[in-house]
């Protein structure tokens, strides 16, 4: 009788964690980052331009899905985010000005981690492959007492990069984890900068590329489900 009680508990005691082949991972980055919307755009004698600047230096919080395929030594890593934003200002004073601004990013992460479990904490490292593409439009328009001035910019940007990483996570229950890492990124930015204005007969068209790196992000959190 006695055995027959003990030995259930003794089996849900010997359960190991990180022992599932899927995770989802549904995670928020540059959760310290301030969320305040910066257009990045300067004014020069009567004119805006569109800043070749980019997301990395105005960061907010971002919202990112994953999945991970694990095998005994490690897992292969897939993950992705996707941000829109449209803002329409309109300033009431006499000029009748108004602003438009929208922007559109998506990035793909693809990569492999190699892990070691102690009870319910995780401690991984890996690498990532980065690519990504980005598209930002602003639109100023203003009247004066003879005209109607009107300013626009684009910013199309491509990237490819490196993304050396670590992380940490712990196991709630053995389908369910937390989770936070942070990487250092380095890759390779190819850009276009397209600026008009009705005032002017001329387009403006700028190229540019070089090397961008950065550490992060501000702070990561992820919900991890295991399968």
């Amino acid at each position: 009788m006695i055995m027959s009680l003990t030995l259930p508990v003794h089996t849900q005691e010997a359960k190991e964690f990180n022992t599932k082949k899927i995770e989802v991972n549904i995670g928020v980055s540059d959760i310290f980052a301030k969320n305040n919307i910066i257009y990045p755009y300067y004014y020069i004698d009567g004119d805006y331009y569109l800043q070749y600047v980019y997301n990395d230096y105005y960061r907010k919080p971002e919202l990112l899905v994953g999945i991970k395929f694990h095998n005994d030594k490690g897992a292969f890593r897939l993950g992705t985010n996707f941000n829109f934003n449209n803002i329409t200002t309109k300033d009431s004073n006499g000029n009748n000005e108004k602003s438009e601004f929208k922007t559109f990013s998506s990035k793909l992460n693809l990569g492999y981690e190699w892990h070691s479990t102690i009870s319910r904490i995780v401690i991984y490292y890996g690498l990532d492959i980065s690519t990504s593409y980005s598209n930002s439009y602003f639109k100023n328009e203003y009247s004066t007492n003879f005209e109607q001035i009107v300013n626009e910019s684009t910013l199309n940007e491509f990237t490819v990069g490196v993304n050396p990483l670590i992380g940490t996570a712990i196991f709630i229950t053995p389908n369910l984890s937390i989770g936070t890492e942070v990487k250092f990124t380095a890759e390779y930015v190819s850009g276009k900068t397209i600026d008009e204005s009705s005032g002017s007969p001329n387009t403006n068209e700028t190229e540019s590329s070089g090397i961008r790196t950065h550490f992060g992000p501000i702070g990561f959190l992820s919900i991890n489900l295991h399968f």
